[in-house]
């Protein structure tokens, strides 16, 4: 149901801006850093089976984005991202929680596309934002207690994102961002464990338009 939400806000944006006469066309590099609260994972082992729980922490993401202004109001963006998060014990149905060492690293190509409210004589410019893309997940987990199955592997899966923000643009081809997305994707296997991932995202960030 999630997905079919993101599909229609996504197809609804690129109608927008391919409906629209494109009146400038512009590339411009963005750069992005922010904070990554994650969801629970829900770490499922298929060989045993059994179904455990993680609080993985806050962790830094980092970005870099080329982008691509179709008309005044929608542009697109092809976005590189990573963010990298550690947990430290798990809840495993019907055990209890056990001290664990893991990790899970996950590096995103995705493609945004946003749409800038752009209104006569400000400076202040909302947008909202919507993207689809593929991610590279690496993960590991050591229970030393073997409570919970071990793993260490990495895998791809299909992402999709969504938010809002606002850019404020101190010059013509320069512009501060602030914004908020959220993130999610297809599970991802990691030797025998299934892991659904998800996260909520806050980011700073600088837009330098070149003249094209």
């Amino acid at each position: 149901m999630k997905r079919a939400s993101f599909l229609g806000i996504f197809l609804l944006l690129l109608l927008l801006g391919t409906a629209a006469q494109a009146q400038t066309k512009r590339i411009y590099f963005a750069g992005y850093m922010g904070l990554s609260s994650f969801d629970r994972f829900d770490l499922n082992d298929t060989a045993t089976p059994s179904v455990a729980t993680a609080d993985p922490e806050s962790t830094l993401n980092f970005a870099g984005a080329l982008g691509l202004r179709i008309n005044r109001n929608f542009r697109m963006e092809a976005e590189l991202s990573y963010r990298s998060a550690d947990f430290n014990d798990v809840d495993v149905s019907g055990v209890g929680a056990t001290a664990v060492n893991g990790d899970l690293s996950s590096s995103m190509l995705l493609l945004n596309g946003y749409y800038d409210f752009r209104f006569k004589g400000w400076k202040t410019e909302p947008y909202v934002t919507a993207g689809l893309g593929v991610g590279y997940h690496s993960g590991s987990l050591t229970d030393s207690s073997a409570t919970t199955a071990n793993f260490d592997d990495h895998d791809f899966g299909l992402v999709w994102n969504a938010g809002a923000g606002v850019k404020y643009r101190v010059k013509p081809n320069f512009a501060w961002t602030l914004g908020y997305r959220y993130l999610d994707g297809s599970e991802i296997q990691l030797n025998d464990t299934d892991v659904d991932l998800s996260s909520h995202e806050v980011r700073v960030g600088m837009e330098w338009d070149l003249a094209y």
